[in-house]
């Protein structure tokens, strides 16, 4: 009976790490490679991410495909968590080598529309290092996109000077394949970038490797490509970062607040769709902080719903 019990205590154990972000010991407050201006932007910082709860924000979506607008939610969760700088997975072990393991914020972003009779589900996780000296681009990029076609996964895990890309298609002309690119900043890391400290996003021109939501519906290589960044305010209280691509007559913009913790508010993507151009949007329609790993049974399917998202 006790060697039952101290199994079941460790697999308890370990579940609840699998699930709860945990700051290290003396992590330094999460402003990677710049420090805020201001003490006051740190402690809010410092609190805001690591009280053990996600951000989990939904987004009103209109997303365009086949050259119509497909209206559907989109959720974007934020969260703190110990990652394997090596083997680009978080760590879940009793006793994680020292040296490996580091702090990232962790975004999990999802789009769910419908097209016709069919759904779209597009699932993107982005891993962004934490901490003084750290990288501005994700330590590891993942994407899915599942319709009743078929599904494509790709991912991306960043070395000291190059991502390592793998592509896993159902399309015969795309199929398995693996290749690298060398590092740039990747916009699937902007939002995370936002929401550790605006100063790092870049602004002018650079080089920067797509969406792989967007290389993926339209599919464009993954590689860097030059791209003109701007960081404008809008009012009172919100800025408005905007990325142009001119190789694919492309535009994305992301508007947050100035204050930390720099929501996110809204975000559009403009390309041309069928010849002519089109505008993606998404607005916020709800936020709150929680352990959602928790809220797993059936009666917390209320918590679901008090974020404005369907039983399904």
């Amino acid at each position: 009976m006790i060697l039952g019990w101290l199994l079941s205590a460790i697999l308890t154990g370990l579940i609840l790490s699998a699930c709860s972000p945990s700051p290290p010991a003396g992590v330094p407050v999460p402003t990677a490679s710049t420090s805020y201006r201001g003490e006051d932007k740190q402690h809010v910082l410092s609190q805001f991410w690591y009280d053990g709860k996600a951000e989990v924000s939904v987004y009103a979506l209109e997303q365009v495909r086949y050259g119509e607008m497909r209206k559907g939610k989109a959720v974007a969760i934020f969260v703190t968590e110990d990652f394997s700088r090596s083997r680009h997975v978080k760590i879940d072990r009793p006793n994680p080598e020292p040296e490996d393991k580091v702090s990232v914020l962790k975004l999990n972003f999802s789009k769910e529309f419908n097209t016709g009779i069919y759904p779209y589900r597009m699932y993107l996780s982005s891993f962004t290092e934490l901490g003084s000296g750290a990288f501005p681009e994700p330590l590891k990029i993942a994407s899915v996109i599942a319709e009743w076609c078929g599904i494509v996964y790709t991912q991306l895990n960043r070395t000291s000077t190059q991502y390592e890309v793998q592509n896993n298609s159902y399309f015969e002309s795309e199929g398995s394949s693996r290749w690298t690119v060398p590092l740039q900043l990747a916009e699937d890391g902007i939002m995370n970038l936002i929401r550790i400290n605006p100063e790092l996003l870049p602004t002018g021109e650079v080089e920067m490797i797509p969406s792989t939501f967007f290389t993926r519906l339209k599919h464009k290589p993954i590689e860097a490509v030059a791209a003109r960044c701007s960081l404008e305010t809008s009012g009172d209280s919100l800025s408005v970062y905007r990325i142009e691509m001119p190789a694919y007559e492309r535009a994305s913009t992301f508007t947050f607040r100035r204050q930390p913790p720099f929501e996110i508010e809204a975000w559009t993507e403009t390309y041309p769709e069928d010849g002519k151009p089109m505008t993606t949007r998404a607005t916020i329609l709800k936020r709150d902080k929680l352990p959602y790993w928790q809220l797993n049974t059936v009666k917390d399917s209320s918590a679901r719903s008090a974020l404005g998202l369907l039983w399904r």
